[in-house]
């Protein structure tokens, strides 16, 4: 049973309708934003390979995410058993990690943090923000590398 469309009134977007059947619930929240726990993850062509997770309680909370394994091949942060637990991850369930993005005015500036990484059971619409302990990584790590002139169209994101 569908549990239907709603309606959002964002500042960025304007209206936005969303499926419900896509909320994600972060249980415990995500950290500095506790109290926020229903989001949907809003993907497009236009602006790949970002993508937005959008809070359906408050619309005009919205972090920029990217799946890490974007810029950076071997990105494989501990995944502990209790995470494991927490998001009712089954062997079939498809889990996909995102980094929270930076975005700056200057593309080249933009980071991503890859010490605190989004796990979200896609399967069953489950989030959580772990907290990766490992030195090779940066919560300001370079999302764009230069010297290969991989520049994304960044002027389709709308820094705030």
């Amino acid at each position: 049973m569908s549990l239907g469309k709603k309606v959002l009134n964002t500042k960025r977007w304007g209206k936005l309708e969303i499926d419900l059947d896509e909320e994600i619930s972060f249980e415990r929240g995500i950290p500095g934003f506790e109290e926020n726990k229903r989001f949907v993850l809003l993907d497009s062509d236009d602006i790949k390979p970002f993508y937005w997770l959008v809070n359906i309680e408050d619309p005009d909370l919205a972090f920029v995410l990217v799946d890490p394994q974007n810029f950076l091949s071997d990105y494989q942060p501990k995944i502990y058993e209790s995470d494991m637990v927490e998001l009712k991850l089954d062997p079939n369930d498809t889990l996909m990690i995102f980094a929270m993005i930076t975005l700056s005015s200057d593309p080249v500036k933009s980071t991503a943090n890859l010490l605190g990484p989004l796990l979200i059971n896609i399967t069953k619409k489950l989030g959580k923000q772990i907290v990766v302990v490992d030195e090779q990584y940066s919560t300001k790590y370079p999302i764009l590398n230069v010297s290969a002139q991989k520049v994304v169209e960044h002027e389709q994101l709308e820094v705030c």
